[in-house]
């Protein structure tokens, strides 16, 4: 099962509440273990076909030290707005230039 078009693009741009203008905002790597909304975030990854080397690598949103956002997987409800702030991440291959990572 590979990525879907929808996952590659779609999954890397959300609009969040216009809060985030006054977070500090960083991009980290999905940390090992780590449950979004009560669901395993890296099995939901790879339920979509994510390939374990990208699960590793996968950009999250931190505001405030929050997890605010894990693409492909969600938003904090808190977060999220419809007419808010577009925020987008660049993909694992992007974000790593490329290298080791296999693009879908």
């Amino acid at each position: 099962m590979g990525l879907g078009v929808p996952l590659q693009r779609a999954a890397f741009r959300v609009s969040l509440s216009l809060q985030i203008r006054e977070a500090k905002l960083t991009v980290e790597s999905l940390p090992p273990g780590f449950r979004f909304e009560g669901r395993d975030a890296r099995a939901c990854l790879a339920r979509q076909g994510v390939p374990r080397q990208w699960r590793a690598a996968w950009p999250v949103l931190v505001a405030d030290g929050t997890i605010v956002w894990v693409p492909g997987v969600g938003v904090l409800p808190a977060w999220a707005q419809a007419s808010g702030v577009l925020a987008e991440l660049e993909e694992p291959w992007e974000r790593h230039g490329k290298s080791s990572l296999p693009r879908p």
